[in-house]
């Protein structure tokens, strides 16, 4: 049989020069055709978990055995297409006399401008599968030829990034041959993997500072309220949602407490994206407040314009603690969590020095922000716990206590108490005699004095003894 060898190179001026030699051999076969049965076996190892493929916590291996019967395989080739996403590392033979080969398989054009239809190029060519566009095509060689009742086992390792989105990875083998396969039915096989992310999360949050004294009427007072969301790991935690609900207190058309500044910080490929879902992604109206007036600029100023900043007003609030319901919101969402990484909002609020005066009569107050976080995109997702809340609080104290007022109905009960404990004293002296005791003294000292007659004192005692 005539096989054709096409060999081409480029010369320093670029331009490409070529020859085909054709060579002339005999196969091992009977009549010259080879009639083979390759029989494909393969499964994928991942390690941690039975079920599925755990991201950043399992390695992945496809384990490939390929036996032959009948006559001798030439140039037999597999095959084996994967998500772009992932990352071929290594082949490993485990047994098998042939040598395993593998390598990308290119689908660039031919720059020739003929084309061999007999070429052992053009042979294999014909048997490479089709693949998407979202995919990578390996190749391996393990045998030419392939001689009766052998076979060959290898692994191939793969690389699977903890960025990946995908909740299935698809791998499609194929086992091929130019001699004449007998069962080609039993040459293909795929193989689909379950993919999942599994996290173990914490929630916390913290006041700086968590008290604050409050010294001058004229000065503003700056606390804040720090939200964080800690990923364990193993695996990249792909989406969440943080709400904070924020206090604000606003009397009298300005504000006393109100959110000054937000921040927020995540390590890549982590993001983070705030709004106030409230008010159309914009800040509230207290922020705008406390920049001062805006107004409406228009070209010819009619009798309905509206002059915002002096037509609209600051209406009263007293948001304090926000466990109770009612605060303005704050939502984040996140992004692409790393293990062992976390992602920390902040927000800083400033109270103003006469707050204590007008909400609390002088009086200390307790401000609280109540924090939300939620765990998205469950259908990829192992966690222990998918919903948490946290509240923080900040103390706003006076400089000294202010003097504590009791309530009336306790000084009435007071003052009526101790009436009555008077009035059981006297009655208590009353039975005792003490108030006879007091006038039969005054008769001794009388009689002594010669004004009083004996027997008047004694007008109770009966006459001659008896």
């Amino acid at each position: 049989m005539g096989e054709y060898n096409r060999i081409s190179f480029r010369s320093n001026g670029g331009n490409v020069d070529s020859f085909i030699q054709k060579i002339d051999f005999k196969k091992d076969c009977p009549n010259n055709e080879c009639k083979t049965d390759l029989r494909l076996t393969a499964k994928a190892d991942y390690g941690t978990s039975k079920d599925y493929f755990i991201i950043g916590a399992s390695t992945l291996t496809i384990d490939v055995s390929i036996l032959k019967e009948e006559d001798p395989s030439y140039s037999s080739n597999f095959f084996i297409a994967f998500p772009n996403t992932l990352q071929y590392q290594k082949v490993t033979k485990v047994y098998g006399d042939s040598e395993i080969n593998c390598g990308f398989v290119n689908f660039g054009t031919d720059d020739s401008d003929e084309e061999d239809m007999e070429s052992l190029d053009y042979l294999q060519r014909r048997n490479i599968p089709k693949i998407s566009e979202n995919e990578l095509l390996l190749a391996c060689s393990f045998g030419n030829p392939m001689y009766a009742n052998t076979g060959v086992r290898f692994r191939l390792s793969m690389f699977v990034p903890d960025s990946i989105n995908n909740t299935k990875l698809e791998f499609k083998l194929n086992a091929t041959t130019l001699s004449t396969e007998l069962v080609p039915a039993d040459n293909v096989k795929t193989i689909n993997v379950q993919v999942r992310n599994q996290v173990a999360t914490t929630f916390t949050g913290i006041s700086k500072p968590i008290s604050l004294t409050v010294r001058d009427k004229d000065k503003k007072y700056l606390t804040s309220h720090t939200y964080e969301l800690r990923n364990k790991g193993p695996s990249l935690l792909p989406t969440s949602t943080l709400l904070v609900l924020y206090p604000q207190i606003q009397q009298g058309g300005s504000p006393l407490l109100y959110l000054n500044t937000t921040s927020w910080s995540c390590p890549p490929p982590c993001r983070v994206f705030c709004s106030f879902p409230d008010t159309a992604d914009t800040a509230p109206v207290v922020h705008a407040a406390s920049m001062g007036p805006t107004y409406l600029h228009v070209d010819t100023p009619g009798e309905n314009d509206e002059n915002i900043g002096e037509s609209k007003s600051i209406a009263d609030m007293k948001n304090i603690d926000c466990a109770k319901g009612g605060c303005s919101r704050y939502e984040c969402k996140l992004y692409d969590i790393p293990p062992r990484e976390s992602a920390v909002v902040t927000l800083e609020y400033v109270a103003s020095g006469d707050i204590l005066d007008k909400v609390s009569d002088g009086g200390a107050i307790k401000i609280r922000s109540e924090a939300y976080v939620r765990l998205l995109d469950l259908s990829r997702l192992i966690t222990d716990a998918s919903e948490q809340s946290e509240s923080v609080y900040s103390d706003l104290l006076p400089v000294s206590p202010p003097p504590q007022r009791l309530p009336w109905w306790i000084i009435l009960l007071s003052v009526l108490g101790g009436l009555l404990f008077i009035v059981l004293i006297v009655l208590i002296l009353w039975k005792c005699g003490f108030f006879k005791r007091k006038q039969k003294e005054e008769m001794e000292r009388m009689q002594h004095a010669g004004e009083v007659e004996k027997t008047k004192m004694l007008g109770d005692e009966p006459e001659n003894g008896y």
